[in-house]
């Protein structure tokens, strides 16, 4: 399982998270009570459940409906440990749609983090629009570059999620 993490073309900072993840090391509300920090175990995103590292990065509302935008409904079995669903992930999945997949988490992770933290949030467009949201990232190091967009209705429904990996140099010209 770990020369498969390591194998993959994912950004080092994605791969990461998997680490974390895999030896509980993931800061969610229930990783933080059981190191005993006095925290409210319910999930900030949903409020509905206590958030697992597995509720964390794939059941939460908002990642199932990018889950079943992006691989077409729910591959990942009835687990709901995080292990396994990581298991049948690479088991199942060829080496570039784990990539995606794992791009994808640490995505949903990065959204947790900056609603928890309130650095960023995202508000609703008015009814009949669609509002895009798009991020880039520039990995020098590997000589590539990644891009990002999810697409979401007056609902906050996700219509639409696709990430690019574009290997070469990007120049950027500031006018």
């Amino acid at each position: 399982m770990w020369s498969k993490l390591w194998k993959l073309k994912v950004p080092s900072k994605v791969a990461h998270i998997f680490l974390r993840a895999l030896t509980e090391c993931l800061p969610t509300m229930t990783q933080l009570y059981s190191w005993y920090v006095p925290v409210q175990l319910t999930c900030p995103v949903c409020s509905t459940t206590e958030e697992t590292i597995f509720h964390a990065l794939v059941s939460t509302p908002f990642a199932t409906q990018c889950w079943q935008r992006i691989v077409g409904g729910n591959p990942f079995g009835s687990t709901d440990n995080f292990k396994d669903w990581f298991s049948n992930i690479l088991a199942t999945f060829s080496s570039e749609k784990c990539g995606e997949v794992f791009m994808f988490c640490w995505a949903i992770w990065r959204a947790r983090d900056n609603d928890r933290d309130g650095a960023s949030r995202w508000a609703r467009p008015h009814v009949n629009i669609i509002k895009v949201s798009v991020d880039a990232s520039m990995f020098s190091k590997n000589n590539a570059y990644g891009i990002g967009l999810v697409a979401r209705d007056s609902d906050g429904e996700v219509i639409h999620a696709q990430t690019w990996r574009i290997w070469g140099t990007l120049l950027v010209f500031v006018p």
